[in-house]
Parts: C-alpha cells; sequence; structure tokens
C-alpha cells in the first residue's frame, strides 16, 4: 500500500509576543517528532521517504528585518532541505548544490516510480541525492512585492546562483554567499561584471 502524507506546520510562523521564535520552532520540531515516532512504532519509518522544507526563511533581526517577505536577504531565501530516503539511502550526505523549490514535486515522484508530468518546471533531484553527476547552472529568481503593495516602494527583486546574491531595486546588492562572516558587504561596485550578468 501506498500513501502520500501532505504536513503544515505553521508554529514557527504564529504570532505569539509571549513565545520566542525558538520555542515556536522548537515545538515544530516536537510535531515532527511524534510523526517519526508514529512511523517507528508502526514499523513504517524505514520505507519511508520524508521531505521536510520550508516556504521561507527568517529575518531575525540582523540584516534589518525580523521576520520575512519584505526583503529578500539570503536568511530569507536560503531555506532547509531535508530528504530522508527510504532503506536510509544517502543518510548523512550533505548537499550544497542550490535548488528551487519547484524541484521538489518532480523529486518526490521520481523517488516514488511515478509518472512525471511533462509540463513541471523543475527537475527531479534523484541524482543528486545518489550522488550522481549533478550540474546546475541555474540562476533563481525571487521578488517581493509586500513593500509595493503596503507602501508604494519599488518591487524588488533578486537572482541567486548559490555562490552570489544580486538584489535589484533603486540600492542594488550584490553579496558573496561563499565568503565567511563577510556576506553582508556588498560587493556591487566591485564587480560589475558580475552586477551586469545578474541583471
Amino acid at each position: 500500500t501506498r500513501a502520500f502524507l501532505f504536513l503544515h506546520i505553521a508554529d514557527p510562523m504564529a504570532e505569539d509576543g509571549a513565545t520566542t521564535y525558538d520555542a515556536r520552532v522548537t515545538k515544530a520540531d516536537q510535531s515532527v517528532g511524534r510523526l517519526v515516532r508514529y512511523l517507528k512504532e508502526h514499523q513504517l519509518y524505514d520505507q519511508s521517504t520524508i521531505v521536510l522544507v520550508s516556504d521561507h526563511g527568517q529575518g531575525l533581526g540582523e540584516q534589518g528585518e525580523a521576520g520575512h517577505g519584505l526583503l529578500l536577504n539570503d536568511d530569507v531565501l536560503h531555506t532547509p532541505l531535508i530528504v530522508k530516503q527510504a532503506a536510509g539511502a544517502g543518510a548523512g550526505r550533505r548537499v550544497s548544490t542550490p535548488v528551487q523549490q519547484i524541484d521538489i514535486v518532480p523529486t518526490i515522484l521520481d523517488l516514488a516510480k511515478a509518472p512525471v508530468p511533462g509540463n513541471l518546471r523543475g527537475r527531479s533531484l534523484a541524482p543528486l541525492l545518489d550522488d550522481a553527476d549533478f550540474t546546475d547552472e541555474r540562476v533563481f529568481y525571487a521578488e517581493s512585492l509586500f513593500g509595493r503593495y503596503h507602501f508604494g516602494w519599488d518591487a524588488l527583486t533578486a537572482v541567486t546562483d548559490g555562490h552570489f546574491l544580486y538584489t535589484g531595486g533603486t540600492s542594488p546588492q550584490l553579496l558573496d554567499l561563499d565568503a565567511d562572516g563577510t556576506s553582508h558587504a556588498n560587493l556591487a561596485d566591485e564587480r560589475p561584471d558580475l552586477v551586469t550578468r545578474f541583471q
């Protein structure tokens, strides 16, 4: 018997002045833990594929936003994606290749050996999970219209190749995502070649 479960946990996004963000994340973690315990108690865990993903990150004030939706910083755009495959395949493997959320559906269908419709824009990440040769030269696009709709600001757009993040708008920024501790330095004036590429 095959089954599909979609579990949406909104605890970390809940607005509760009495509860810290860390406590809300802990509560979400406990919910996932209950599901994992259930699967193990019913001998379903080993044969299950579990995909854990966040729809967005969360600004915690370091880059000018305590929340999400307004700015396009890496702490909001870079989200976790954890895939636990059946029978523990690939357990402990860490991958730094950037991917998109539109890749999740084709990946799940591929791992379930189900037909993948030809009109999906994403692609299966199964080869990446299997340590196969997987090159991805795509540049990923993001936008935020929150400021435009609520404050009359220009729309914010961003593109990234996983190494650099370019944010357009009235004050363009180019950030080096690979630089330890200095990723918040704007390199737009120093790297006009990359600014032109991303524009």
